[in-house]
């Protein structure tokens, strides 16, 4: 029986479909499994607390962190600190709880932390972040078009 239990957490398609099924199910994974992205992904997608069971490489992985937060925000404090110095990922954390604030770093709750509406605070700095982000993109390909011209 613990033989068929183990292959069963080690079989990527079954795995797949109890993640699916449960979230939580990737607690019972096998480590390799715990690290396999597309696993992940559909863990947090169905509960964002199976954040708390992947691997530390996939806790730093900004795409499974934005999922899970956006799913579950109290999820935070179980994401690498690196993503809890995102302020994209704790924007999206604390649209769906507000006490996630408590596990940003403490640049961002400083930021934040007397502003009437942190969540339209943080939005707006996202938002010039990208646009800025953008306007740079666009300045180097420009430099480089003069530079080929």
């Amino acid at each position: 029986m613990a033989t068929k239990r183990k292959s069963y957490w080690n079989n990527k398609e079954k795995a797949l479909k109890a993640v699916q099924k449960s979230g939580i199910n990737l607690f019972y994974l096998s480590d390799e499994l715990k690290n396999d992205k597309e696993v992940v992904l559909a863990a947090v997608q169905e509960t964002g607390l199976a954040l708390r069971y992947a691997s530390e490489s996939l806790k730093n992985d900004k795409e499974i962190v934005l999922k899970a937060v956006q799913e579950n925000g109290s999820t935070l404090p179980d994401a690498s600190p690196h993503l809890r110095c995102d302020k994209e990922v704790v924007l999206a954390a604390i649209k769906s709880c507000d006490f996630a604030l408590l596990s940003a770093s403490s640049e961002i709750q400083r930021l934040l932390w007397e502003t009437a509406n942190p969540v339209a605070t943080l939005q707006s700095i996202v938002d010039k972040e990208k646009l800025e982000a953008k306007f740079c993109q666009d300045e180097k390909a420009n430099q480089r078009l003069n530079e080929a011209l």
